[in-house]
């Protein structure tokens, strides 16, 4: 069944009051106060070159991560990866944060101290979206942390809309291997089904163009959160609502068969099974909490 129009259900949209009820996900240390006891470093994190634990900046606690200068073309952060227990020694991270389906939101503040001005190596947030520890797709940041805050802790947060996290998928899955990926229930790296289920979230600087070249001094991070809004499978660009802007964008993966990215029953296709999943959830309009 093809469409090429839908008519009759043109609900208003009505603001949800619950917009943004949001579930808090596992950081662990989010003020990296812990040490790993077993595995030695930062409890919870993944700590590359370049980052380490400071005790001279902290915005809650004793202790802050900072970020040192990169060189050109190099990157200098830390993930919320956890050392795999079975592989100690290789070592072999997995990440610790399970996605549900929503948009992601993640929250960090930083500091520059006066005097010591960031010039290039620029500081933000990225994200990979992930099937344990298969790499789906990366989001990356802006990278705009530089200059100076005065020696004060400003918040920074970024928003990952859940729409541009299952885009990037489908663009790995069928045209960044010239089509060779896309097998359903096939494996890595990007057969889908089975979807990524996870996502790991890296504070860093990056001495690439998009970062302003390689960087001076250092960017001090504290109090780091993720939370994600509930998933409404429906709600495709992630407002919270299920209307005719998700529909918009229902059509094409149906008219598509094979576009995984308005699948609802989690087959892989987007069918008429999908088709009715959608207009009882279109006539509900808003996303139950």
């Amino acid at each position: 069944m093809k469409i090429g129009s839908w008519i009759g259900l043109g609900a208003l949209a009505v603001l949800c009051g619950q917009a943004f009820a949001q579930t808090p996900l596992p950081i662990t240390n989010g003020s990296f106060e812990q040490d790993d006891a077993i595995f030695g470093g930062v409890l919870g994190y993944n700590v590359l070159p370049g980052a380490d634990v400071d005790t001279t900046h902290a915005r809650t606690g004793v202790r802050s991560m900072s970020l040192g200068p990169t060189a050109l073309n190099n990157f200098v952060g830390f993930t919320t990866d956890i050392v795999n227990i079975y592989l100690p020694t290789r070592p072999y991270y997995d990440p610790s944060i399970d996605w549900y389906g929503g948009n992601i939101h993640a929250t960090m503040w930083y500091l520059i101290p006066e005097g010591e001005s960031v010039v290039g190596g620029g500081g933000g947030l990225k994200l990979d979206v992930k099937l344990f520890n298969q790499n789906y797709a990366t989001l990356d940041g802006a990278w705009d942390i530089q200059g100076t805050t005065g020696g004060q802790w400003v918040k920074y947060e970024v928003v990952w809309n859940k729409a541009d996290m299952k885009q990037k998928v489908w663009i790995n899955a069928t045209e960044n291997c010239d089509g060779g990926c896309f097998i359903n229930n096939g494996p890595p790296p990007y057969g889908v089904p089975p979807y990524p289920s996870r996502v790991k979230v890296t504070p860093g600087r990056w001495g690439g163009e998009s970062g302003g070249g390689a960087g001076t001094n250092s960017i001090y991070i504290d109090d780091l959160s993720v939370v994600q809004d509930h998933s409404c499978p429906a709600d495709y660009n992630g407002d919270d609502l299920v209307d005719d802007s998700d529909f918009v964008i229902f059509v094409p993966s149906y008219n598509n068969l094979i576009d995984f990215r308005a699948d609802l029953n989690g087959d892989g296709l987007t069918d008429d099974a999908d088709f009715s999943l959608f207009a009882s959830a279109y006539n509900d309009l808003i996303c139950a909490p």
